[in-house]
């Protein structure tokens, strides 16, 4: 048939998965904040949250 030319996207350095979020699953950019507890990744604080189970009491 024809010749094939492998050919890709470029993709800029901010927009590339470095990790994953222990909770939900979604992708981590690179350059996005991210927190870590042990080696639990979380992409929010509303995972962070959850996936502590942390609870916010007004005393």
């Amino acid at each position: 048939m024809g010749t094939y030319k492998e050919s890709s996207i470029p993709v800029a350095d901010d927009d590339q998965v470095v990790e994953f979020c222990d909770h939900c699953g979604s992708d981590i950019q690179k350059g996005q904040t991210a927190w870590k507890v042990g080696s639990d990744m979380y992409c929010s604080q509303s995972c962070l949250k959850s996936g502590l189970e942390i609870v916010t009491l007004r005393i």
